[in-house]
């Protein structure tokens, strides 16, 4: 094969390379990095990286440094529905159900926004009632240890897509 076609082969095949590796996913790219919008339940600080983290349920809490992290080993009942968001908002938890009714979610189905989280719900007058709520008492109403149970969230399969 002539130099300057092998040269050219070479290139081509370098700048596919390069632009697959640029279409990648950022979020995915750094396993180390959480998903945007990841606060820390103490001081509600963005969270950066998965370093500071308790475990919890059958995931992760993840926190923005390790003084979080203890001051919420020391009193975890009284973070447990932000807890519960934090597991779903981080996709290691998915629902199932509705958090209010446990019933499944169909075609009538509506769907309310929590703090970065799609929460499903099955009926529009729900969600109205709810979405005027401080997002304090939503987070309480669709995320604490009951509705968690309702809502049939279930931790994600490993190989599930996120």
């Amino acid at each position: 094969m002539h130099l300057g076609l092998k040269m050219t082969f070479l290139t081509c095949v370098l700048l596919l390379a390069m632009a697959t590796g640029a279409n990648r996913n950022p979020e995915n790219s750094n396993p180390r990095k959480l998903p945007r919008g990841v606060k820390c339940l103490i001081d509600q600080k963005p969270v950066t990286n998965r370093k500071s983290f308790v475990q919890y349920k059958q995931g992760k809490v993840y926190f923005c440094c390790q003084d979080c992290a203890r001051q919420f080993q020391r009193a975890p009942s009284k973070y447990k529905a932000w807890a519960n968001h934090h597991l779903v908002l981080t996709k290691q938890y998915v629902q199932k159900a509705c958090p209010l009714s446990g019933e499944t979610p169909d075609e009538d189905s509506v769907v309310l926004k929590v703090a970065g989280v799609d929460v499903d719900l099955l009926c529009a007058g729900c969600r109205d009632d709810i979405s005027k709520l401080a997002l304090m008492k939503q987070i309480h109403m669709l995320f604490d240890e009951e509705a968690f149970k309702e809502g049939k969230f279930k931790l994600r399969p490993k190989n599930a897509k996120k």
